[in-house]
């Protein structure tokens, strides 16, 4: 549980300074609106990082071949972020069957209330899509330890008296932050490690805000009158 800790904390660490780093290109480069709060924001941010960094976790400790490991975390999370959250288009033009699904995933919670956040405003969608993202975190987080393998129970008969229990959950707590310390050396320690973490997030951030757009500067495009209106004279 300690080692499972640690590494959720790292790399939650990591995966929310990421989510921050493109956050902050929409600001300042793209002058992205935002009718919310920064506080909503970021709840949603730090709700749907804990859900994902668990969700990573919990397919590390489940399947232990590595390449299994990587196509699941496609499946499960990458793909199901872009096709049914309702990210590329609306779930209430597709299916209904689809939408269901859609509404299973985590993924569709998050844009749902990033959508409410940036275009109308902090309001009750946006914090129960949070109380959602909250539960699949620690559904995650609940059962990626027990999928590592079955619990030691102590059998000891001795009486714990709380100046020994708060000494074993200092301990645990410092086993913990070493190893913290440990992930982020190692992670940050290669220049090469450095570069995937940092460069790869703010060059899809630049690529697909200047690419994602419904701009008709460059195509050809005719506009046929059909009310011969005032109105229309003027488009």
């Amino acid at each position: 549980l300690e080692i499972f800790l640690a590494k959720w904390l790292s790399y939650w660490t990591i995966a929310f300074g990421g989510s921050l780093l493109s956050l902050c290109t929409s600001f300042l480069v793209f002058g992205q609106p935002l009718r919310g709060s920064i506080a909503g924001v970021l709840a949603i941010l730090l709700t749907l990082t804990a859900m994902g960094t668990a969700l990573g976790l919990f397919i590390s400790a489940k399947v232990k071949n590595q390449f299994l490991a990587i196509e699941l975390a496609v499946v499960l999370a990458y793909m199901p972020s872009l096709m049914l959250s309702g990210f590329l288009f609306d779930l209430r033009s597709v299916p209904v069957w689809i939408e269901f699904v859609g509404r299973l995933l985590p993924p569709t919670y998050a844009v749902e209330a990033f959508k409410q956040c940036f275009l109308a405003g902090d309001g009750p969608i946006l914090w129960r899509n949070v109380g959602i993202l909250c539960c699949w975190a620690a559904l995650f987080f609940c059962m990626a330890p027990a999928c590592d393998g079955p619990r030691q129970v102590r059998t000891e008969g001795r009486r714990i008296m709380l100046k020994s229990l708060w000494r074993d959950v200092r301990a645990s707590l410092n086993r913990i932050f070493a190893i913290v310390v440990k992930e982020f050396a190692v992670t940050f320690g290669d220049k090469g490690s450095r570069m995937v973490l940092i460069a790869p997030v703010f060059l899809q951030a630049i690529l697909f805000g200047y690419g994602a757009t419904f701009n008709l500067e460059r195509v050809p495009w005719v506009l046929l009158d059909e009310s011969h209106s005032s109105a229309s004279a003027e488009i």
